[in-house]
């Protein structure tokens, strides 16, 4: 496997193709500027043919003068290359379908494939500095076919990068692996992007693979936002390479967090609640079993610290709650128990938990607390002969 990854963050130009939403020029900016502060170094910023807004957008970001490499993605006609050219961009992306299936769809053949590609790479040749050569759809594409099409496009040497994309995420982890690790085989000296889409929910781990295989760059989308069912999420992507394959990347995962939260919001895209990285609940726990462990150790049942991203480890009480999270919360409040006060409140919270589906927050419990034994507490009353009995000043 590569040691030095390049991970692109593709959300301004891909995921802003998932349906329904947009990012004016201005909004493109600023996520542009947060996700370089949380150290992404990579980034297709927009499709100059969209129109004039898209153009507006892209000098600004270009604008902004970071120390990244910033790419356009372009059709493979004269017209896109030449608007991308006249903004002053020097990276680009240029995608052909390879596919059959593809081909037919808009009434071309192999031979307008390479016909294309050649036209557009003398153009580019005399515009850009780097260019990136997309292979539309290459997971259906006929081998030798998308190898023909590799081979033309590296021998220009201002073709820098080839592109596999599996455009309607029909790939698992082991075809990702045995075609990417083929091409990488057949083509050595080719720098080799894995671009993934998730329609099977798998992209996650097939960029993982592709990486595995040979890949040197990947491209990504905060969230996973994007068309259908979206892309490979970037945050994903970047914690399973740190925490299930030991690469560590100069990511700030606190300001990764935020983003993560600032395009759901924006792209008008609720976060499921478990997904991993910025679900809500990806570090609360109910399970009475895991609780009692993580009070000892968070690593438990965490794969990492929350801390690590800006989160912290919450606990719901429910059907399956122990008394060990309870009596670590009251004892944080500071406030009297017994074990007897403790199996009441279990009780009513079994009890209860018939009619929710949701669990019990830690303020219900406090309330469900005072309701029950606030008379007790003050009085002392009633508990304080048990030889466990605590008060914490």
């Amino acid at each position: 496997m590569n040691t030095e990854i390049k991970i692109i963050d593709t959300t301004l130009r891909d995921g802003e193709q998932a349906p329904g939403v947009c990012f004016p020029p201005e909004i493109k900016v600023e996520i542009l500027k947060m996700l370089f502060h949380a150290g992404i170094r990579d980034f297709e910023i927009g499709t100059p043919a969209i129109g004039p807004d898209e153009q507006e957008a892209i000098r600004r970001m270009l604008a902004l003068n970071l120390d990244a490499n910033l790419s356009v993605w372009c059709r493979a006609n004269i017209d896109d290359l030449t608007l991308a050219a006249n903004l002053g961009i020097r990276q680009v992306n240029l995608s052909l379908p390879v596919s059959d299936i593809q081909l037919k769809a808009i009434g071309k053949d192999r031979n307008w494939v390479f016909a294309q590609l050649k036209t557009c790479l003398e153009f580019a040749s005399e515009n850009f500095d780097f260019v990136t050569v997309g292979a539309q759809d290459a997971s259906r594409a006929d081998k030798c076919m998308l190898k023909d099409y590799i081979h033309f496009a590296i021998s220009l040497p201002v073709v820098k990068r080839i592109r596999l994309a599996d455009t309607v995420g029909i790939l698992n982890p082991f075809t990702v692996h045995d075609l990417v690790s083929k091409m990488v085989e057949e083509f050595p000296s080719t720098e080799f992007e894995f671009h993934g889409h998730n329609d099977l929910g798998m992209a996650t781990a097939n960029t993982l693979a592709a990486i595995v295989a040979g890949a040197t760059a990947v491209s990504c989308t905060v969230n996973g936002l994007g068309e259908r069912s979206g892309n490979a999420p970037l945050e994903e992507v970047i914690m399973a390479l740190e925490y299930s394959w030991s690469t560590t990347l100069s990511i700030e995962k606190p300001k990764l967090q935020y983003v993560c939260d600032l395009i759901a919001s924006l792209s008008k895209r609720k976060t499921p609640l478990s997904k991993p990285f910025s679900g809500e609940m990806c570090f609360t726990h109910e399970s009475g079993i895991h609780t009692r462990s993580l009070l000892v150790d968070p690593l438990a049942y965490q794969p990492f610290h929350p801390e690590e991203i800006g989160r912290e480890m919450k606990f719901i009480f429910g059907k399956h709650s122990g008394s060990a999270a309870i009596k670590a919360f009251l004892s944080q409040q500071k406030l009297f128990y017994t074990d007897r006060m403790i199996e009441i409140l279990i009780g009513d919270l079994k009890n209860s938990i018939r009619f929710s589906s949701s669990g019990y927050s830690e303020e219900c419990i406090l309330e469900l607390y005072h309701q029950k034994f606030s008379r007790c507490v003050n009085s002392e009353s009633l508990f304080c002969s048990d030889s466990d009995c605590i008060v914490l000043n």
